[in-house]
């Protein structure tokens, strides 16, 4: 969630402010909210494939503890290393380099 904040924050980012809470633009939270509560949900319901394997299938619970972990964090990496390309990308556009 943290990768996907930042990522999506240096798009947001305005320099020529005079006031805190000018610095960043609305689209930028909006954006970072919507990604951060999609990340949590994807991220949960694939922490849920255990307990749901030892409800229905209880053999192959153990698989299905290790195959949600997984891709919990496999998703969670994909998403936080392709918001920091993105953001990565556009940090000459801002201003900085």
């Amino acid at each position: 969630m943290v990768g996907l904040n930042v990522g999506l924050s240096v798009v947001a980012a305005r320099l020529d402010w005079d006031d805190p809470r000018r610095m960043t633009s609305g689209w930028g939270t909006i954006g970072s909210t919507v990604g951060t509560l999609l990340i949590g949900v994807v991220g949960g319901a694939l922490l849920c494939l255990g307990a749901l394997a030892a409800v229905f299938l209880p053999a192959l619970a153990p698989y299905a503890w290790f195959l949600g972990f997984a891709c919990a964090v496999g998703v969670s990496a994909a998403v936080a290393w392709l918001a920091l390309l993105f953001g990565a990308d556009r940090l000459p556009l801002v201003g900085e380099a």
